[in-house]
């Protein structure tokens, strides 16, 4: 992790995740070897500096990210 950053309750990174400026909402769910590099991430959505967003399931989006509850 390189800061600063803030990560939610509930959270959960997988081996070689790395987040990078980033905020984590709680439950977010990154999966393995992902790079969150300046990103507002929730389980649902992920919001770049230049304030585009990608949801969950658009193809354009090949960040892997969900919801740590389940």
């Amino acid at each position: 992790m390189i800061g600063p950053a803030w990560i939610g309750h509930g959270c959960h990174l997988h081996n070689g995740a790395k987040v990078n400026r980033s905020v984590l909402f709680e439950y977010t769910h990154i999966g393995e070897s992902m790079v969150f590099s300046e990103l507002i991430v929730s389980p649902c959505y992920c919001v770049d500096r230049a304030g585009n967003t990608t949801y969950v399931g658009d193809g354009r989006c090949l960040l892997r990210r969900g919801d740590a509850r389940g």
